[in-house]
């Protein structure tokens, strides 16, 4: 009584009870800084190998690409682990710790349905989930482009019919100068052939 008394003499309020900070809390966002993908709450038990040992792990929460699990091994930042629950096997980086907990960036997508044993799409794993980009549509000639097209074509097939022509002529004037030489050349032969004869014929007379 004596107490309240003299707070109210004071004016001073009675001091208040000390409350203990809240426990500091997994992160919700991954430190890149991008919204973090919706996450399955779950309850999977399975095994982890980090640095050569294996130990229980619970698996408290999944994605697509990250799990949010729970051990009794003290794991660092940026350490590589192995995860093991039924047949998946899933590796992935750690990128946060905290009290046991930790969050994992794995290497591959997880396949949630066959994690959770539930069906899995006939699509899972397909490019069907990224935007489909369009093929730029071909363009219409107009009646100009097309009359160029056909004239440079036309020219095209002109010279090579032309081409084929000179090769045609230059063989057979090739073969008319070889004739016109060669009949001479018989003659002269067989001109000095006669007259070997004939001075053969008088030595010997």
């Amino acid at each position: 009584m004596a107490g309240k008394i003299a707070s109210s003499r004071t004016g001073k309020a009675p001091p208040r009870p000390s409350v203990m900070a809240p426990q500091a809390r997994a992160p919700s966002t991954v430190a890149t800084g991008k919204p973090r993908e919706p996450r399955r709450e779950v309850l999977l038990r399975g095994r982890m190998q980090a640095g050569g040992s294996w130990v229980d792990v619970t698996v408290h929460n999944v994605s697509s690409r990250g799990l949010m699990a729970q051990s009794a091994l003290r794991l660092e930042r940026g350490g590589y682990v192995e995860i093991r629950y039924r047949s998946q096997v899933i590796i992935g980086r750690v990128v946060w710790t905290n009290r046991g907990r930790f969050g994992l960036r794995t290497r591959d997508a997880i396949n949630i349905p066959d994690l959770l044993g539930e069906p899995v799409p006939a699509d899972f794993g397909e490019r069907r989930h990224r935007p489909r980009i369009k093929a730029p549509e071909r363009r219409k000639r107009s009646a100009a482009e097309r009359y160029l097209a056909s004239r440079q074509l036309s020219s095209i097939v002109q010279f090579i019919g032309l081409a084929i022509v000179t090769a045609a002529a230059a063989l057979v004037l090739a073969e008319q100068v070889h004739s016109l030489l060669a009949s001479p050349l018989a003659v002269a032969r067989a001109a000095m052939s006669y007259a070997e004869h004939t001075d053969g014929s008088a030595s010997a007379n």
